[in-house]
């Protein structure tokens, strides 16, 4: 049986990769336009002129264009899933973060696909050669040519979250936050186990007077506790948040409270940040 293809896109070369996967063996749908009406327009076959209605079902990898990626969000509303995702960009320099992700399988970046450079047949076969690997836990590594390599993560928000993380759980530990603080709920605190948290509070009480100094965090961080230390740690949040199209935020706050000689950073400074840094990187659980 064929293995099934989605490509989502409403770009001028959304014709041309759909026919690749044609020739290269897949079933293919090609979901397009009408982002306004709430529904995708979707074709299928060899000629790619029959519209389908009813429940997409399942496919083995959607292909789609990173900046319409609302088209396969549709698609998913109207019954689609599948087990891998492959985007590209048809212009610059491919910008999808990680955290779009989630909920498209796993995922791969291949390069750009314009009217000059389509994407060819084996290109294709091997998008579907390695989706099947993927599905399968076998992943090619190194991945093939057609792939780019996945962008480096956000290391100093990521490494914030963490230490956030850690500090609130000292503060509610403490005595200084009540378990509903919306940080707190958020990083899934009240949900933690009474036992956990019991063995959490004796190893972490004594600490209160440690984490609420800029030394911690900027030691942490591997920074001096310097006005130069603070000002590097926020020039690379501010590129790493620049990179993933987000604000610095209420995390500008904390960062204006890492100075050498501070011993009294504020817990609702930290929450603040946090709730930040959790809606910019995805959820975060200590669950």
């Amino acid at each position: 049986m064929p293995h099934r293809v989605l490509v989502a896109d409403s770009s001028e070369v959304r014709t041309s990769v759909a026919r690749a996967f044609h020739l290269a063996g897949a079933d293919v749908c090609l979901a397009y336009g009408k982002e306004r009406t709430g529904a995708p327009s979707v074709l299928n076959g060899a000629e790619l002129e029959t519209s389908r209605t009813g429940p997409l079902g399942h496919f083995l990898v959607v292909v789609f264009h990173q900046s319409r990626e609302n088209l396969w969000r549709l698609a998913e509303k109207a019954g689609a899933s599948a087990d891998t995702s492959v985007w590209y960009t048809t212009e610059g320099t491919p910008t999808f973060v990680a955290q779009h992700r989630e909920d498209l399988g796993p995922g791969i970046q291949s390069r750009r696909i314009t009217p000059g450079q389509p994407l060819s047949v084996d290109e294709a076969r091997t998008i579907i050669e390695t989706s099947v690997a993927i599905a399968e836990g076998r992943a090619p590594n190194p991945l093939p040519d057609l792939y780019l390599p996945p962008p480096a993560g956000p290391e100093y928000l990521s490494a914030l979250a963490i230490l956030c993380q850690g500090y609130l759980a000292v503060a509610a530990s403490s005595g200084q936050l009540r378990d509903d603080d919306e940080a707190l709920v958020a990083m899934g605190w009240p949900e933690a186990k009474e036992d956990i948290k019991r063995i959490v509070r004796a190893g972490v009480q004594e600490r209160w007077p440690e984490v609420q100094t800029s030394r911690w965090w900027l030691e942490a961080l591997g920074f001096p506790v310097s006005p130069e230390g603070r000002g590097q740690l926020e020039s690379k949040v501010e590129d790493e948040a620049a990179s993933l199209k987000a604000s610095v935020g209420d995390l500008k706050i904390l960062l204006g409270e890492l100075e050498p000689q501070n011993e009294a950073i504020g817990a609702k400074v930290v929450s603040g940040a946090y709730l930040h840094l959790a809606a910019v990187l995805g959820s975060q659980s200590c669950e």
